[in-house]
C-alpha cells in the first residue's frame, strides 16, 4: 500500500513532467494527466488498480471544486475556539507516518451547520464539544488511520447510508399496502 508522501509525490508527476495530449499517451509517458478532446485537463485516477484498472478519469476542474466544497464545509462546521495550526500539525504528523488522517466524525455528516446562524453554530459546538464529540477541523477530530482501515470507514459509511435509503422505501412500499387494506 502506498504511503501518503509516495501518493502525493506521483499526484505531483503529471504537473512536474509535463501534460500528455491523451489518455493514451499520458499512460504511455507514465503521466497521470492529460488535456482532453475539450481542451480541459484531466487526471487518472486508481490507474491499474483491483477495481478499476483502467483507472477514473476527472476532470481537474471538477476535482477542485470538490476540493473548494470540502474546504469551505470544514471552515463552516469548525469550532472558532479550535485551534487551526494544531490541526494542521497533527494531520501532517499522521500523513508523514505512512497512515492517514480521517475526521472521526466525518465533515459531511456535519455538512448541515453550514445552513445555521452564527448562534446556531456556536450552540451546536458548545453542545458536541460538552459530551467530548468534536466536529470539523479541530485536532480532537483526527484519527490516525492504515489506508485499508480508511477505506473501510468510508464504505461502511456508504453502505449503511444506501440501507437507511433502501429501509425508507422498503417501510414506505408496507405503509401504502397498509393503507390500502385500510380502505377495503
Amino acid at each position: 500500500m502506498k504511503s501518503f508522501k509516495d501518493f502525493l509525490v506521483e499526484s505531483l508527476k503529471g504537473r512536474k513532467y509535463g501534460v500528455a495530449s491523451s489518455k493514451e499517451d499520458a499512460i504511455k509517458r507514465g503521466l497521470r494527466f492529460f488535456n482532453g478532446s475539450d481542451g480541459e485537463e484531466r487526471e487518472i485516477r486508481n490507474y491499474e488498480s483491483e477495481v478499476k484498472p483502467g483507472g477514473n478519469v476527472r476532470r481537474v476542474s471538477t476535482m477542485d471544486i470538490q476540493r473548494a466544497r470540502y474546504t469551505s464545509r470544514g471552515k463552516d462546521v469548525t469550532s472558532p475556539d479550535a485551534d487551526l495550526t494544531k490541526f494542521a500539525k497533527k494531520k501532517r504528523k499522521i500523513n508523514n507516518s505512512e497512515k492517514e488522517a480521517h475526521h472521526n466524525m466525518p465533515l459531511e455528516r456535519t455538512s448541515h451547520v453550514s445552513s445555521m446562524s452564527p448562534e446556531e453554530k456556536s450552540k451546536f459546538n458548545r453542545t458536541m464539544n460538552s459530551v467530548g464529540s468534536f466536529v470539523g477541523n479541530d485536532r480532537r477530530n483526527l484519527i490516525s488511520v492504515t489506508p485499508d482501515e480508511h477505506k473501510e470507514i468510508h464504505k461502511t459509511y456508504k453502505a449503511m447510508d444506501k440501507s437507511i435509503k433502501n429501509s425508507g422505501k422498503e417501510t414506505d412500499s408496507i405503509f401504502d399496502r397498509l393503507k390500502k387494506l385500510k380502505e377495503r
